[in-house]
């Protein structure tokens, strides 16, 4: 088996009810600046998602090593039966580096408890939104 990375990605939510979450990752560019024709961009920067009802989300089999980037929207149901959904998309975050070991990650020696994950701002403007890397 591949060796993968894990990440933990929190931000503050959206106040309302049965609101729901669809966390998104994929990988950086490769340099083209997402030009229609670079085979790279659309065979792999699929978007991956995942979904949950809580503002927090971990993310696993991530690629060890690779530049990433993440993006959630709420989901809120429609103003009544039968109406869509009202989805509120976010950005792009800006580029992240994962890991190329979970000892990196964490900062000690892999034989040791593991300790609390070291976290990286996403560079958004909410200071609570942080991508935790095991």
């Amino acid at each position: 088996a591949s060796a993968s990375s894990v990440v933990e990605l929190e931000w503050q939510g959206v106040c309302a009810a049965k609101v729901t979450y669809s966390v998104e990752w994929r990988l950086a560019c490769h340099g083209c600046l997402g030009c229609v024709g670079c085979a790279f961009c659309r065979e792999r920067r699929r978007p991956r998602p995942a979904t949950c009802k809580e503002s927090r989300v971990v993310l696993t089999g991530l690629p060890v090593g690779a530049r990433i980037q993440v993006r959630v929207e709420a989901r809120l149901p429609g103003p009544r039966s039968g109406a869509p959904e009202v989805r509120l998309p976010g950005t792009w975050s800006a580029e992240l580096t994962l890991p190329t070991s979970p000892a990196e990650s964490c900062g000690k020696d892999l034989a040791e408890t593991p300790a609390t994950p070291t976290t990286t701002s996403l560079g958004w403007d909410n200071d609570d939104d942080v991508l935790c890397c095991y």
